[in-house]
């Protein structure tokens, strides 16, 4: 057979892939798609890049797209990774996760099966582990067959750090078909700067170039005729030399190879089966069913459905072999060209393909074959009623639904169709539910839902399906979508105790949040008793976290803290960190939050954090980065806040979780405004209201999204517009009857109010926030009412004592602004020397949160009053160099360079390695580096006196 010996006419293009590798073997990540009509010249150009990027010392990850595998989750970058029972430690953890030697009991029905992203992480972690440790190409082919898993898995490492690993990502597809998951990585990936290689056909020069190269002569003006035909593809010019040389029609002359009067050479896929016939009979047969049995195949497989001994395959198979129309890669054969094989298909009569499938299906179920691969065979040659196909086609969606729901949603489709009206249908039906929510589809699974609830008869596992689409819609943000699907259930449906019991404490978590606290109380204490009587331990931690969450709004801190530790109370048998623990313990982190004690609060999160990386909760992970948010926040690690809010949008954008997110956007955007980036506080707000309007105020941390929005509004000297929408935000609270934010609104409502001259407001809100002092021990709650009347009554009296009181607290922005104003209070009383000691230490705090606008305006203040400063003006961190980076970056860096990875660096922290890899970004960019070597590199110039290059250019 003739093969092309050289490559023709794809300089350009081979430069840009040499390019790319020349960039990620410097420590960045890279991407390339090529892309191109089948025989164009893909794998060709794919092959000459493995080629560049092993002289370059690069490892291989290499992998082939199969038509008859998209079923199988992560089928293309498990077979890339080489993942099976045989690799090492980390591959042997993946595969038993893949094949579900490894799987976690049953999660009920929670909606977001998260053991696919707990393989994502494992499979991320491995490929830039690998990469770290030497420059590695990622090479998937055939990328169009790919199956949804799979182009997760790309698109989550196209979007990390350039600088995460010396990687390069190298894909190639058809035009056609394309999948709506592969669109979207391309379109994901060439946004973020990934190359676009479009193959288009050879020119006549170059198809010469290809012919002489072929055959070693020079080819004639009718051999040239010929080859024209081709119309520029490479793979077709190469079948039709072989097809004339076949026939004989090629004359050898003087060194010149043409053809005279050869009549019309047949289109590609004649070409190729008129090659083909040359094959013995016996041999033919044999590639017909290999082609059934797909791409690639096992000799044991195909001894299986043609009923035969492996060794008398092997003998038959060897014409196929010499011919060049088989290959072997490993243990397994594979076809050279995926036109080949398609050609062979194609030329069996449609009918005789069906049952050619169905013939292979059954052969392979026999043989215990893996459900996905008989799957695959009966669903495209069963007939409706086929007991044995629905059999394992709902055993492959089951299979497939914790790790890839999209595949289990195709499955189950393809039963429904095969399914005549029984009872069973239900159950699929029901299925297909849970398949819908993992996959995040909610309208549709909320309509299939409801349909099934309705429908007569008991619907299988219906109050199960209630309690998924309801968690499902919360996650979504949805709130009020939830509580009533919820009520719908606990009205329409007959349910058992533990049924309503459920459904009813989760009504509880979601009513306080619609500002219902009232109502959220009496169903959580419902629950509560019903929890206690069935000694279900999820009923009694979900009712207690009610609450807990209800006493926190209504200001009671002390009581939501005990309650709160009611709910994290671990049961007799169950591990101190068991996954039942998660939601409890955030709960339980916020109450200590608002009870101000700051570090055990963070410790909670910090335990959760733990157990989601170890279990694989990517909910848990986006929850717990937002709450760890807020808690620097008021700590003052804004550098920390920042970095987890961004670490829990992202995470949020990946898993469609939209909730928690207005908690994190408060702190971004009060941050941006307190260190004056109005650019970022605006796009913080703009998201935020955004996200309100299309889901409803109903959201978690919407009230100090408000407080947040007043903030920036005030920092922009927008002193009338903050004060409409604090003085509003208020009275909305006050009406739901949720005061626990009078806490944080006070102060800077009377601050307002008074520079407004609005002095019956000022009035009101400080005799509400002094009321809910009075049955409060939590320092902040005595210092923000304190602060109300210093302000009020320009009295340093209650300001100096606010000051003891914020102090104890550990909330540094409302003890600098309590400093503050007692320094402008104490110079209006004459006692000027005191006031600029205090303007003096509140200068100093709000330098250290990089707080520009405060710092600027308590310099002014300073100015104003004649008043000689003890010190340096505000000093702002500079954008590069050491000094550029944060404390708990420079931890990063120390650790990284002793070669720590990711994973590892975040257990010495205590962080997640996705804020490891976020504090990575930030240092390469700082220090002007481009790896990890350079970056051990720059430390060891740091130590020894060295100075490092930075860039020139600015960070905005």
């Amino acid at each position: 057979m003739l093969t092309q010996s050289s490559l023709i006419g794809r300089t350009h293009e081979l430069e840009l892939l040499k390019h790319m590798l020349g960039a990620s073997r410097d420590g960045r990540i890279g991407s390339s798609f090529i892309t191109g009509e089948a025989g164009i010249g893909k794998t060709r150009l794919a092959a000459e890049a493995i080629e560049a990027a092993r002289a370059s010392g690069f490892g291989i990850f290499r992998a082939l797209g199969a038509e008859l595998e998209q079923d199988r989750p992560f089928g293309m970058i498990a077979d890339a990774l080489e993942i099976g029972p045989g690799g090492d430690e980390r591959r042997i953890r993946i595969w038993e996760l893949l094949t579900g030697r490894h799987d976690p009991a049953d999660p009920g029905f929670s909606p977001l099966p998260d053991l696919r992203f707990r393989i994502l992480d494992e499979v991320v972690d491995l490929v830039v582990a690998e990469a770290q440790a030497r420059p590695h190409a990622l090479i998937l082919e055939d990328l169009h067959w790919g199956d949804r898993a799979t182009f997760l898995t790309i698109d989550r490492l196209l979007r990390l750090d350039d600088h995460s690993a010396p990687l390069a990502i190298v894909m190639t597809y058809r035009p056609v078909p394309r999948a709506p998951d592969l669109i979207g990585v391309v379109e994901a990936a060439r946004a973020n700067g990934a190359t676009t290689i479009e193959l288009g056909p050879l020119v006549p020069d170059e198809i010469a170039s290809l012919v002489e190269a072929t055959l070693h002569l020079h080819p004639g003006p009718g051999l040239l005729k010929q080859t024209a035909r081709a119309a520029g593809n490479p793979l077709f010019v190469l079948e039709m030399l072989d097809y004339m040389q076949q026939e004989g029609a090629i004359d050898v002359s003087e060194g010149l190879a043409d053809v005279e009067d050869f009549g019309l050479t047949p289109p590609l896929t004649l070409t190729i089966l008129r090659r083909l016939s040359f094959l013995p009979g016996e041999t033919l047969e044999v590639l017909r069913m290999a082609a059934i049995l797909g791409s690639s195949f096992s000799l044991a497989d195909l001894a299986v459905v043609v009923d035969n001994r492996i060794d008398v395959i092997a003998s038959l198979l060897e014409p196929a072999l010499e011919a060049g129309v088989l290959t072997a890669a490993g243990a397994r054969l594979s076809f050279r060209h995926e036109l080949v094989r398609e050609a062979i298909v194609e030329d069996i009569p449609e009918p005789v393909r069906v049952g050619l499938h169905l013939h292979v299906g059954r052969h392979l179920a026999a043989a215990s074959a893996p459900a996905s691969q008989v799957a695959a065979h009966f669903g495209l040659g069963a007939q409706p009623g086929d007991v044995v196909a629905i059999e394992w086609l709902r055993r492959a969606a089951s299979e497939a639904a914790p790790r890839a729901p999209s595949i289990a949603i195709g499955l189950l489709e393809r039963v429904l169709e095969l399914q005549p009206d029984s009872t069973t249908r239900n159950e699929v039906e029901v299925e297909l539910a849970r398949a819908l929510l993992w996959s995040g589809r909610f309208e549709r699974a909320k309509q299939l839902t409801r349909q099934l609830l309705n429908r007569d008869g008991d619907a299988a596992r219906g109050a199960g399906l209630a309690f998924a689409l309801g968690r499902a819609l919360v996650y979504e943000g949805r709130i009020n979508e939830s509580v009533e699907q919820v009520e719908w259930a606990l009205r329409e449906l007959e349910l058992s105790p533990v049924e309503r019991a459920q459904l009813t404490a989760d009504t509880a978590m979601r009513r306080p949040l619609q500002g219902d606290l009232d109502g959220g109380e009496t169903a959580a204490l419902d629950a509560l008793k019903w929890g206690e009587e069935l000694g279900d331990r999820m009923v009694m931690g979900t009712s207690w976290s009610a609450l807990s969450l209800i006493a926190s709004m209504r200001g009671l801190f002390e009581e939501g803290v005990e309650r709160a530790r009611k709910a994290a109370i671990p049961g007799p048998r169950e591990a101190k960190e068991s996954v039942e623990e998660v939601q409890p313990r955030y709960f339980l982190g916020f109450a200590l939050l608002e009870a101000d004690r700051l570090q055990e609060g963070r410790d909670q999160f910090v335990t959760n954090m733990q157990i989601a990386e170890r279990a694989g909760l990517p909910w848990a992970l986006q929850l717990t980065h937002i709450a760890l948010a807020f808690g620097d926040y008021l700590r003052g690690e804004w550098d920390d806040a920042l970095t987890n809010v961004a670490v829990g949008v992202a995470l949020g954008e990946e898993l469609s979780m939209s909730n928690w997110l207005l908690q994190g956007l408060a702190a971004s955007a009060s941050i941006s405004s307190h260190r004056g980036d109005a650019a970022a506080a605006r796009e913080a707000i703009d998201r935020g209201w955004s996200l309100m309007q299309r889901l409803g105020p109903s959201q978690l941390g919407m009230d100090r999204f408000l407080w947040a929005a007043s903030t920036t509004l005030d920092a922009l000297e927008k002193d009338g517009e903050a004060l409409t929408l604090l003085s509003g935000t208020w009275l909305f609270l006050e009406g739901l009857g949720i005061t626990g934010r009078r806490r944080e609104l006070g102060p800077d409502l009377v601050r307002l109010s008074v520079a407004a001259g609005d002095r019956t407001l000022a009035l009101m809100v400080t005799d509400a926030v002094e009321e809910a002092a009075k049955w409060s021990n939590i320092p902040s709650v005595r210092g923000a009412a304190l602060v109300c009347r210093g302000a009020l009554e320009r009295d340093s009296r209650p300001l100096l004592q606010a000051i003891d009181a914020y102090r104890s607290s550990g909330r540094v922005l409302e003890l600098a602004r309590a400093i503050e104003d007692t320094g402008l209070v104490l110079v209006a009383e004459g006692d000027a020397s005191a006031g600029g000691r205090h303007l003096e230490e509140a200068l100093g705090l709000f330098e250290g949160l990089a707080a520009s606008y405060d710092s600027a305006r308590v310099t002014r203040h300073l100015r104003e009053f004649g008043i000689r400063r003890g010190r340096r003006g505000a000093r702002k961190r500079p954008a590069f160099g050491w000094e550029a980076l944060t404390r708990s970056e420079g931890q990063v860096a120390e650790l990284a360079a002793m070669g720590l990875t990711n994973p590892q660096i975040g257990e010495r922290l205590f962080v997640s390695k996705r804020t490891v890899a976020t504090h990575l970004s930030h240092i390469f960019q700082k220090l002007g580096v481009r790896s990890r070597v350079e970056l051990a590199a720059a430390i060891a110039n740091r130590d020894t006196g060295r100075e490092i290059a930075v860039p020139s250019t600015s960070v905005t």
